[in-house]
């Protein structure tokens, strides 16, 4: 015996659409968007506050203090693993302020000097405009280094007993 299967293929006038069901629906609701709006108004706002007409001097400010910070950072780090003395200065020249870096020749390797560009927005006020890190770490002088842009200060201070960089940002 041999079964016979059939196939049976509806036509397409039998095809129909189904109305959206119960647990379906299209759009979003009124409490939906109330809650968008409220998202977006409060980003708004908190934008408004961030963006005050200092914001620019600051984000300067900050970043200036963070780089001479580093910068000293490095001196000293140079001075005391390379074995010689680096002093760093801070000039203002043509309008711009520039931080002068001098190793000098030590038993590892010959001299060095680099300077680093500061711009000319930051003003680097403070006393004293130079220091000598030893090879020990230790620096040859306490140092004050106010960094000021607009109204915005920054602070990059070192110790003398030993070399340490520390600064404040605003």
């Amino acid at each position: 015996m041999v079964a016979i299967m059939s196939l049976h293929f509806p036509s397409r006038c039998q095809l129909q659409r189904h109305p959206i069901g119960a647990g379906r629906r299209l759009g979003v609701t009124l409490v939906e968007t109330i809650m968008v709006v409220t998202l977006l108004a409060a980003a708004a706002i908190a934008g408004g506050f961030m963006l005050d007409g200092q914001w620019l001097s600051r984000r300067s400010a900050t970043d200036v203090t963070i780089e001479v910070s580093e910068a000293l950072r490095t001196a000293r780090n140079t001075a005391m693993m390379n074995q010689t003395v680096v002093s760093v200065r801070h000039d203002q020249i043509r309008g711009r302020e520039i931080l002068s870096i001098i190793e000098q020749a030590g038993p590892m390797r010959m001299g060095k000097r680099w300077e680093i560009d500061l711009g000319d927005k930051p003003a680097i006020s403070g006393a004293p405009t130079e220091i000598f890190f030893k090879p020990i770490g230790s620096a040859d002088r306490a140092l004050e280094w106010k960094i000021v842009d607009g109204s915005t200060a920054g602070l990059v201070l070192v110790t003398p007993v030993d070399g340490n960089v520390t600064h404040k940002l605003p």
